[in-house]
């Protein structure tokens, strides 16, 4: 926009001055010719009356050399001073110039006038049937002819500021409509991101189909790298359930035939590398998803079946699991099977301090959902709050777990855009706090 309003102001301005130049000279060039033809016809009629002075044998056929202040003027001047002049001079008198004309020669000049400077013609002419030379000359005042010159300037600038503000009112009118087209693919790919849409729509201009279908296949590659690394982590962790489960068979026997330490050993080395293994596989699950598309996950039904499962699995503890409804309503950007993963993390942990109640809350803005997962239980140092999302940290030995639950957390909501953190809870306890992004609609 800004490089068409420089190039149409330049091209105006460019043909503006053209044109006053033009219509400048043709203003100049028809005034000129006016008082060739007043000259020509005081030439016919002017007569020399001997001694008594210079006349008009009839009147001039324009009466604006009748009108004082008219601004056109004729005089003629005999040799020995007689002197003829228009009515519009009002008594004043055009100084010819002091060097005088041939017969039939003419002159074209600028000399002082009653109202400004005139643009004379002269003449050195010879009556008819009269042996007396005369100088005769028309004139008109320039103010005249610079009025009418002003008068085009005046409509030819406004005629093109109108033709300006008419091609750039079009210039924005088609890059409004071009970049409507842009505007729409933009939100497509907002929406494919999201996991709103699979794909870009194809009815776009034609200047823009090739976009759209680089865009559409570069979104089949991405997916097609996650279906990959999908089904190799698959596969990967199928071969190596059996080694391990031998291994652990192993160990068992070990321990069972007297060989106690040995046995413990490797039971040992086998829980670790299966703690590896589920960690790994976590970050692989959620680490391919932000080089392509995003699903969206309603996390009510997550969060309901999580809580229900949990709920049973601890039923021994007669706990309770408050559920606030601002909890179930958030729609967010992450895989269901990552964000039921770290959920059940949190209230997993949740469990296994509490004394009788559990509460899941949840805020959000415009672009974040924040979830709280508290418990009232004995809660955490706050010197150590950082310290539990390290991988294998454990508080306590004597409560069950392997020390990967909150490090899972923290690494899927950080490669998902989010973060993870431990605060107090108003129950007594912690309050795990965990924010994802909100799908963007």
């Amino acid at each position: 926009m800004l490089g068409a309003i420089v190039w149409v102001s330049v091209a105006l301005s460019l043909g503006y001055l053209a044109l006053s130049t033009l219509l400048r000279q043709e203003a100049d060039f028809i005034f000129r010719g006016e008082l060739q033809e007043h000259l020509l016809e005081l030439a016919g009629i002017v007569g020399s009356e001997g001694p008594t002075g210079v006349v008009l044998l009839q009147p001039l056929s324009d009466a604006r050399f009748l009108s004082e202040n008219s601004g056109y003027y004729y005089q003629a001047e005999r040799s020995d001073g007689a002197l003829l002049r228009s009515p519009s001079l009002g008594g004043a008198r055009l100084a010819f110039k002091n060097d005088p004309l041939p017969e039939g020669a003419e002159r074209e000049s600028t000399i002082p006038g009653p109202n400004g400077d005139v643009l004379f013609i002269e003449r050195s002419a010879r009556p008819p049937g009269s042996p007396d030379l005369l100088r005769i000359g028309v004139g008109i005042d320039k103010s005249n002819v610079d009025y009418v010159a002003s008068n085009f300037d005046r409509i030819i600038g406004q005629a093109l500021f109108v033709v300006g503000g008419g091609l750039l009112l079009a210039v924005l009118a088609q890059l409004q409509y071009g970049f409507r087209f842009v505007g729409r693919l933009r939100k497509s790919l907002a929406q494919v991101r999201a996991g709103e849409a699979s794909r870009l729509p194809e009815s776009v201009p034609t200047e823009l189909t090739p976009l759209v279908r680089d865009f559409n296949a570069l979104i089949e590659a991405n997916e097609e790298i996650v279906r990959r690394a999908r089904l190799e982590a698959g596969n990967l962790a199928h071969v190596l359930k059996t080694p391990l489960a031998i291994l652990m068979d192993e160990a068992m026997r070990l321990d069972s035939t007297g060989h106690r330490s040995e046995g413990q050993r490797v039971s040992l080395q086998c829980e670790r590398m299966r703690r590896a293994i589920n960690y790994q596989f976590a970050r692989v699950r959620a680490a391919v998803y932000p080089c392509g598309r995003r699903a969206a996950t309603s996390i009510g039904p997550v969060i309901r079946s999580d809580v229900s499962a949990l709920s049973r699995l601890y039923a021994s503890r007669n706990l309770s699991f408050e559920i606030q409804e601002s909890a179930l309503e958030a729609v967010i950007s992450c895989e269901a099977e990552d964000f039921e993963e770290m959920f059940a993390n949190l209230v997993d942990n949740a469990a296994k301090w509490a004394v009788r109640l559990i509460r899941i809350s949840a805020t959000m803005d415009k672009k974040s959902l924040c979830l709280r997962v508290e418990d009232d239980g004995p809660g955490m140092p706050k010197e150590v709050r950082d310290r539990v999302f390290d991988v294998g940290e454990r508080l306590d030995e004597r409560i069950e777990g392997c020390g990967l639950g909150l490090a899972i957390v923290r690494d899927l909501s950080t490669l998902y855009g989010g973060k993870a953190w431990i605060e107090d809870s108003l129950l007594g306890g912690a309050a795990a706090c965990l924010e994802l992004p909100l799908v963007q609609r």
